[in-house]
């Protein structure tokens, strides 16, 4: 059942309430001693906002740490296979596992409530749903569509929060099709740099995850900022992307390395990475003309 977890451990887990969410808030940086001023003032916002629940930061040690603890290896050669520069990627694999195991609520650094998360969930409330403000007059005009998810009614299921009890299936559903797609990358299908982070592992999967099984499993849709979820706590004109000179977005990299393949899936895969070298310069070369094109009209 649990493709991805060591022997033992869901049930070795003590869940005194699976139909409830536990009052843990979960966060994770690359550097829990470095996380810039401003970042680490959003992370003291949401702890000063929640002071009941309990707070747990991790970094990419700590994120790795607890991950070999609780995952079997399935799970840890795709986790070892992402290029270690899109951290966006490992840490999305990260928050579906915790959250699964533990329940309580994720949420991105820059990200917080602008109320008590007391306030802002039921006694009943087992996963909590919410897609973007994207409407012509929304908060958020046209923010999660993409080609990718075209399908999908109002678009991409927002993931910088995740707030479920333990063991709820639409994790499962979305780290399994995570693994799959780290199994089965082909940049032709997949892509490369920031978009294919969003495809293999981040909101493209969650959000299927969760279609795949909507009708089945309890939940319950929100607008996340009107019910008191915030995307960003940062300064209204300063962007989080900002503060991250190694944003996955500015990252122009297969999303994946051979690390960890036997011989015939990495020449398969470094085979691919070759084929695919001269559709990355191309595209690399046509974006910047663009770019410059859009400058000589300002």
């Amino acid at each position: 059942m649990h493709a991805f977890l060591k022997n033992g451990v869901m049930e070795a887990l003590t869940l005194s309430s699976t139909t409830c969410i536990p009052r843990i808030i979960w966060q994770t940086a690359k550097d829990k001693n470095k996380i810039p001023l401003d970042l680490l003032n959003c992370v003291n916002k949401i702890k000063d906002m929640n002071q009941n629940w309990e707070h747990r930061l991790f970094d990419d040690g700590l994120q790795l740490a607890k991950l070999q603890e609780v995952c079997n290896d399935r799970f840890m050669r795709a986790y070892k296979r992402i290029e270690p520069r899109y951290g966006a990627a490992r840490a999305d694999l990260f928050r579906y596992v915790m959250i699964y195991l533990y329940g309580g609520a994720y949420f991105d650094l820059k990200s917080g409530t602008s109320r008590p998360l007391d306030d802002i969930l039921r006694p009943d409330d087992e996963f909590i749903i919410s897609q973007w403000d994207n409407s012509s007059k929304g908060l958020f005009p046209g923010v999660g569509f993409r080609k990718s998810i075209k399908d999908i009614p109002g678009g991409e299921y927002q993931q910088w929060f995740i707030i479920a009890r333990p063991g709820h299936p639409f994790l499962a559903a979305a780290i399994e099709r995570a693994l799959l797609n780290i199994e089965t990358y082909n940049p032709y299908m997949h892509g490369y740099g920031g978009d294919a982070v969003l495809r293999l592992v981040g909101p493209d999967v969650y959000t299927r995850g969760i279609r795949d099984l909507e009708e089945r499993c309890a939940h319950r849709f929100v607008n996340s900022w009107k019910d008191g979820l915030i995307y960003s706590m940062l300064p209204s004109a300063q962007s989080h992307k900002d503060l991250d000179p190694n944003h996955y977005g500015s990252v122009d990299l297969l999303p994946l390395t051979s690390v960890g393949l036997s011989v015939l899936p990495m020449l398969r895969f470094e085979f691919l990475k070759f084929l695919h070298f001269p559709v990355r310069l191309f595209r690399r070369w046509n974006k910047r003309r663009l770019l410059h094109r859009r400058a000589s009209r300002v």
